[in-house]
């Protein structure tokens, strides 16, 4: 198994990757720290219950290590946690470290099931999508993907909790933890619904990478084994909605409310775990940055196909939603009492009216426009300068293109909803905000998408960007779903950056899942807009003859190879 192999240069890889795991942990509590103390940062403003006079306020700046330039704390900070010293739980006086470590246990089996539900599933599709050609076989696994892309988990988890217990009286239990040794069969009711609600999450990333690495030459298990990465960035943040839905007492329930108490030593604490165990993956599990086959995926679906007519229809009114939608709705988004409270689908509401009288039909087509905003800011200001800034580095050499895949890599493998939902709920951050980070992650995509492409020097820019416009669209495409999702999980959270009463479809799925009696029209017509517009996005993207980060073959015809 073995046999080939440079035993001192695996040695070296491997010290060289085990060496830069203390710099991550650093420069990953480093970035948290500056986000919660940082400057502009007043922790003390938002502590709740406190009498605000200046001494209280001071005695309390003493007590919580306030007082001091913030880079002096940090590295007060460092150096405490060099002796396993994280600080102290504000409102119960309890170190952090013990804090964690007694919900250590319920995320990391959360993690760990659906990791390896999602690998599995993801892995068996891509293998049907590489080794099945031109059958409905493969058609099939193609759409079931871009199906499982489309699934926003706060949509699923609330499905999955709520129709059961509504239709059948079932639910999972949500009295705290039981242990597999006191009441098995209770346990696994806990774990493994929540569980396969994040598997979902990954398996079409699963799928897409690991079918076009397959495709360029990488063994199966390697090509399975570099989706990883982007994928446990995505889980750790459906660990925050999947935990807050299910009632389970985890790391990520710990993060919203941590938020709101403002406990800043535990949200420093939960957010640089958060930062190291997504990015230090990829340094293991990630071969040469610069190869496409990191990403690549390629066609199954074209023009002939009628799935691919569908997408384009549910993009295009996507689009055309978002530009003139408020005048397409029969009444305002907000305007209360225009029918009677939870009304059923009728001639005068054709889906309906929530529990405040309005009307649902014209919530669902106004949301589309703020989201349509904030995607297409976030690909003007991020993406389109990635594309630019790659196919800048890649010209100048391929050391540099390699660094700079490598740091793209490492922030697109971080978790995007907790640094933002960190930054909104700490900093009282808004759009701005939002759109800048989401916009840094664009551009790391773009970056990603034409290192690979214009790495070469036998080929014009003008040829190369030819032969890789598909490649940039379908990158600008994915990159398009993750902020619709992002933004549309923030209303769900009731973190939208927008001020209220701004229409969110993830906010009215929250009204209607947390509204008692439950009302489906105001549930399910908000889920299944957002659904359709991811899966138009994600089967487009598919459908096009390229990666959404990377050409499958090279420019000559041949298939590329693992280089790593």
């Amino acid at each position: 198994m073995f046999e080939g192999i440079d035993k001192k240069a695996a040695a070296r890889w491997m010290a060289i990757r085990i060496a830069a795991l203390p710099v991550i942990f650093v420069a990953a509590s480093f970035a948290s720290f500056f986000l919660i103390y940082g400057p502009g940062a007043d922790t003390i403003a938002d502590l709740p219950s406190i009498d605000r006079t200046e001494e209280r306020e001071q005695a309390l700046r003493a007590e919580l290590n306030l007082n001091g330039p913030w880079i002096q704390r940090y590295g007060e900070w460092l150096a405490d946690a060099a002796h396993g010293d994280f600080g102290e739980v504000w409102l119960t006086q309890t170190s952090v470290r013990s804090a964690l470590a007694d919900r250590w246990n319920e995320s990391a089996e959360l993690l760990s099931l659906a990791l390896l539900v999602g690998t599995l599933v993801g892995g068996g599709l891509a293998a049907v999508r590489v080794r099945l050609r031109r059958t409905a076989w493969r058609h099939a696994a193609e759409v079931l993907a871009c199906a499982c892309d489309a699934l926003p988990v706060f949509l699923v988890g609330t499905l999955v909790l709520i129709v059961p217990a509504e239709q059948w009286e079932y639910s999972p239990p949500l009295e705290g933890t039981i242990s597999f040794f006191d009441a098995p069969w209770d346990h696994v009711r806990q774990f493994v619904p929540p569980s396969l609600v994040m598997a979902l999450t990954i398996v079409g990333i699963v799928s897409r990478l690991s079918a076009g690495a397959m495709r360029a030459g990488v063994r199966p298990i390697q090509a399975v084994l570099r989706s990883l990465p982007p994928s446990i960035g995505v889980l750790f943040g459906a660990l925050i909605v999947v935990e807050f839905s299910f009632n389970i007492r985890g790391l990520g329930a710990m993060f919203v409310p941590s938020i709101f108490s403002v406990e800043s030593a535990v949200l420093q604490l939960l957010l640089t775990l958060s930062l190291v165990l997504t990015v230090a993956p990829s340094l293991f599990l990630w071969g040469n940055p610069h190869t496409p086959s990191v990403h690549a995926t390629s066609p199954v679906l074209t023009l002939k196909n009628p799935a691919t007519i569908v997408a384009i229809v549910l993009v295009f009114g996507f689009l055309v939603l978002g530009a003139v939608g408020p005048h397409m709705a029969p009444h305002g988004a907000d305007d209360i009492g225009v029918g009677r409270a939870s009304e059923n689908p009728s001639i005068d509401h054709l889906f309906g009216t929530d529990r405040n009288g309005r009307d649902t039909l014209s919530r669902v087509i106004e949301s589309a426009r703020p989201t349509l905003g904030i995607g297409l800011s976030v690909l003007g200001i991020g993406f389109l300068p990635g594309v630019v800034t790659g196919v800048v580095l890649a010209r100048i050499g391929r050391r540099v293109s390699n660094g700079a895949s490598i740091a793209s890599n490492w922030v697109l493998s971080t978790p995007l909803l907790l640094v933002v939902v960190a930054g909104i709920g700490v900093r009282h951050l808004s759009v701005e905000w939002m759109v800048g980070i989401a916009s840094m992650f664009s551009l790391c995509v773009g970056v990603r998408v034409t290192s690979p492409l214009f790495a070469g020097e036998s080929e014009s820019v003008r040829d190369q960007m030819a032969s890789g416009a598909v490649s940039i669209v379908a990158g600008g495409l994915r990159a398009l779903a993750a902020v619709v999702l992002l933004h549309t999980t923030l209303g769900w959270l009731h973190f939208d950056p927008f001020p209220l009463p701004s229409p969110n479809w993830g906010n009215d799925v929250s009204a209607a899942a947390f509204s008692f009696p439950l009302h489906y029209p105001q549930l399910l017509f908000p889920g299944a807009a957002l659904g359709l517009v991811l899966f138009g996005l994600a089967l487009l993207a598919d459908s096009l003859p390229a990666a959404s980060y990377g050409s499958v073959e090279s420019r000559d015809g041949s298939a590329g190879t693992d280089s790593s």
